[in-house]
């Protein structure tokens, strides 16, 4: 029985970045996935190169998903969610990675403890440099410790007030969570599929932390991190249209509470062609001064290291066999060297018996990139 649905996104994708991605997926333990490979109108989306991919790789629970021209990130991704199977989903863009060879195991583990919807963890940031990769810090979402302290009243101030997303990149959820909440973006948003985190807020449903690096994100390259004009076009004028959803939907549930943050997003909305950051500034502190007290919050946290984990494990990136076969031969090892690969033994996602010298009963805390957050 499948437990994990990977839905893999792709637009114009590099084929070494996107069978990276696969490999990551490929190499889990001790859990059954498929893998929904959905493409968004590339003119060349590799599906005849997958498909023998796959073959050689002896892993056939797979499915390609095209589309004949580009829809959008959110239309992508309910194409996939409408052929998953699994109880859990995970989307992940091509070029990104999981983490480690027992992320999916080990996040289905905690969302059953914690019997949690939806979750998230921490990402760990990397990009090619020459012959060699670098590993940026990434910050999603700025107040990581609201999510620590699991301070739901702070958490839903960040999201619908200081607009700080959660990444989509680093979630996890019960696929019916996804369908249910990124459904309702549908024909409003086109790229920013992990604001429907706020919807769910409105429902009393926010993300826990699981406190533990579950992903290598590409930095720079997506619309999120890209340096394009563009790119924040789009995002802006996604967030233009996502506001009028959410305040209905507030409406809809009769979520007075909320109501503060509200009228504060729309004072603060007044701001957005002003550009003189001083002038900003007087504002917030005049008419939003808890928004002031979290600016200030956030960059204390990113200055004390906040977005590290306490335990980090060595991540599928730092194991030299699956950086080569990835970047090729002549990759040169990260300042850290290359670490040991934990498990030799390769799998193809299926359920593997549990090595009674391993053991997994760790207690967790409860817990697009980095810069998809708006700030205050």
């Amino acid at each position: 029985m499948v437990e994990f649905s990977v839905i893999i996104l792709s637009y114009h994708p590099d084929f070494a970045q996107l069978t990276g991605t696969i490999d990551s997926v490929l190499c889990q333990q001790e859990v059954a996935c498929e893998i929904l490979i959905c493409d968004d109108g590339s003119e060349e989306n590799h599906f005849s190169r997958l498909e023998a991919y796959f073959k050689e790789r002896q892993f056939s629970d797979y499915r390609l998903l095209g589309s004949e021209k580009n829809q959008g990130t959110v239309r992508n991704i309910l194409k996939g969610l409408s052929e998953a199977s699994g109880k859990y989903a995970k989307l992940i863009g091509a070029g990104d990675l999981l983490y480690e060879r027992r992320t999916l195991a080990d996040v289905k583990e905690f969302m059953e403890k914690n019997r949690a919807e939806c979750c998230f963890g921490l990402m760990r940031g990397y990009r090619r440099r020459g012959d060699g990769l670098e590993f940026p810090a990434h910050t999603s979402p700025r107040d990581i410790e609201a999510y620590r302290r699991q301070d739901t009243e702070k958490i839903a101030h960040n999201l619908m007030l200081c607009e700080d997303w959660v990444s989509g990149a680093g979630i996890f959820a019960e696929t019916d969570y996804y369908r249910r909440y990124i459904s309702m973006l549908e024909g409003k948003v086109l790229y920013c599929e992990d604001w429907a985190s706020a919807l769910s807020a409105v429902d009393h449903v926010f993300l826990k932390l699981y406190d533990r690096y579950v992903v290598w994100y590409e930095m720079g390259s997506g619309i999120s991190t890209g340096q394009s004009s563009g790119f924040r076009e789009k995002l802006f004028a996604d967030n233009q249209r996502f506001w009028p959803v959410f305040d209905a939907y507030c409406q809809k549930r009769r979520r007075a509470e909320y109501g503060k943050y509200i009228s504060g997003r729309k004072r603060k909305k007044r701001l957005e062609h002003i550009k003189s950051e001083a002038v900003k500034l007087l504002y917030k502190a005049l008419v939003n001064p808890g928004m002031v007290l979290y600016e200030m919050e956030v960059r204390k946290q990113a200055k004390s290291g906040a977005f590290q984990p306490k335990e980090a494990r060595p991540g599928l990136l730092e194991e030299e066999a699956f950086a080569k076969r990835m970047f090729g031969a002549e990759i040169a090892a990260p300042e850290t060297g290359w670490k040991q690969e934990a498990d030799p033994k390769r799998t193809t996602g299926r359920k593997q018996e549990a090595d009674p010298k391993r053991t997994t009963g760790r207690k967790q805390e409860t817990g697009q990139k980095g810069e998809d957050n708006a700030g205050c």
